[in-house]
């Protein structure tokens, strides 16, 4: 039978036998039948408590249910303390059924918050460390408000976790929204007067450290423009955090982040009367000058960055007209040869997009003598290279695409950029299977650059954002530009007429 106890735990009383009657049995026949009878009419004297979490006994019954034949319906409200006391009583037919079969399908982004907040009251770690795993992973995907189950203890276990998969940015907004649930939920319960039911770890609220780990640089390095201003005033309750310094500080990053233009903007509408901003009159007067002092050189900074990106533009643009100059003219002193060409569009360096003329050693089948001893070269003097001669960052360099081995049987191209004797690779192609033996060094020719699908040179990971404002996007597309004899005979007017159409 079960009983309630003082604390929220529960108690199972089951029938047992001291050691005073294990050790009577040793004084004779008489005494043994005497104890025997004592322990037939006293057994309910004899009892041993087992303690339960709260939760568990709730579910008492239900499990007994399946202990006497009854068939369970399983949800994910009764499956952990079902799982719990199964495990407790050995019951592994049960466990078997919950824990292998409807868990582990059932335990999802969408259903792991509950299942981690029971199982930590539970004191099952498996199972909570499990649903901790599974919201990290997919975090940037988890509805906050199924976050509400979770207690600033799990909350930080969560964000710091090394599984966690979300960027900072984002994080922000979420603990944000999280905070906000909070305390939605502490009014709540004080005005039901439930502030010490079965909830009371959630319901107490934050501490200091609480909020240092929930904000800390290590995970959120960055934090939201439009969460800054919520941040300095929920900030006011921990003194002890925001009275650090240094760039990691809370306090510092949210001071950057007001600089930005959106931040800036909400803060002007309201300066100039266009619209409330509460977070702002709340702040302390000195927290309000460093944000206005912030401001000030977050305004300064938009402009020149506004500056340098104009000239910048105008420097893309004169190079992108120069180089589109002596593509033009190269192509006309090309007329009257047949060699192949090659036509890069979309790249996000300008000058590095138009018509490349193939170097030598691959023309589209030069007769007689010539012919003959092109066929006779090694392949690695006969693998295609095709160049553009353009103008980039004021100086006058080469654009060059050429193939290279990829392994044993694939080949790649790739879009370097030359300029005095150093070579510097900017994108790659796709790996193509070099069916025609070319990367072996055969005879047959090689296949053709992929047309989609190039990359920028390196990891995505290990791009700065100064390397990726410089190199930009890779190329949209490349092609071989296929010349008919008429036309190689002729003038190129018509070649640079269609490509000044294809770029318009």
């Amino acid at each position: 039978r079960v009983r309630k106890r003082v604390g929220g735990s529960q108690t199972t009383r089951l029938g047992g036998r001291t050691d005073s009657d294990s050790n009577s049995t040793s004084s004779g026949p008489q005494q043994q039948q005497q104890a025997l009878n004592r322990q037939h009419s006293d057994s309910a004297e004899y009892q041993v408590d087992i303690y339960v979490p709260s939760l568990a006994a709730r579910y008492m019954p239900l499990f007994l249910d399946y202990i006497y034949g009854s068939t369970l319906q399983l949800t994910t409200d009764n499956a952990p303390p079902l799982r719990y006391l199964s495990n407790r009583f050995d019951v592994r037919d049960l466990h078997r059924e919950v824990n292998s079969r409807f868990i582990t399908r059932d335990l999802e982004p969408g259903t792991a918050a509950k299942y981690c907040a029971m199982a930590d009251e539970l004191k099952d770690y498996e199972l909570r460390d499990r649903s901790v795993k599974i919201l990290a992973e997919r975090f940037d995907g988890v509805n906050i408000s199924t976050l509400g189950k979770l207690n600033p203890r799990l909350m930080r276990s969560l964000v710091q976790s090394d599984r966690l998969r979300c960027g900072s940015v984002e994080l922000s907004e979420k603990i944000a929204r999280y905070l906000r649930l909070r305390d939605e939920m502490l009014e709540d319960a004080d005005k039901a007067e439930r502030i010490d039911g079965p909830n009371s770890e959630f319901l107490s609220p934050l501490t200091d450290e609480d909020y240092y780990w929930l904000t800390h640089c290590q995970h959120m390095p960055e934090i939201s423009p439009k969460e800054a201003l919520y941040y300095l005033s929920y900030g006011a309750r921990f003194p002890q955090v925001m009275a650090e310094v240094g760039s990691g500080s809370l306090k510092a990053r949210c001071l950057a982040s007001s600089s930005r233009p959106e931040a800036m903007d909400a803060l002007a509408d309201h300066l100039e009367g266009n619209g409330p901003l509460e977070l702002y009159e709340g702040l302390e007067p000195k927290l309000k000058v460093q944000l206005l002092e912030s401001t000030v050189v977050g305004a300064r900074r938009n402009v020149r960055r506004r500056d340098e990106d104009d000239k910048r533009r105008i420097d893309d643009e004169r190079d992108a007209q120069l180089s589109d100059e002596i593509m033009y003219g190269a192509n006309g002193e090309l007329a009257s040869t047949r060699r192949s060409r090659l036509i890069v569009m979309g790249c996000g360096i300008g000058p590095a997009n138009g018509i490349y003329r193939s170097a030598g050693g691959d023309q589209a089948g030069g007769g007689g003598e010539t012919g003959r001893r092109q066929q006779q070269q090694p392949q690695q003097q006969r693998s295609p290279t095709y160049e553009k001669e353009a103008v980039w960052n004021h100086n006058r360099v080469t654009f060059v695409v050429y193939l290279t081995a990829s392994g044993r049987y694939y080949v790649q191209y790739r879009l370097a950029v030359r300029q005095g004797h150093g070579m510097r690779v900017l994108y790659n192609s796709p790996a193509v299977v070099d069916a025609s033996g070319a990367a072996g060094g055969g005879a047959a020719p090689p296949p053709p650059p992929p047309e989609m699908g190039w990359e920028v040179e390196g990891d995505d990971s290990s791009l700065d954002h100064e390397r990726m404002m410089e190199v930009g996007s890779p190329p949209k597309f490349v092609g071989r530009i296929e010349l008919e004899n008429t036309a190689a005979a002729g003038n190129s007017t018509s070649t640079n007429t269609a490509f000044r159409q294809m770029t318009v």
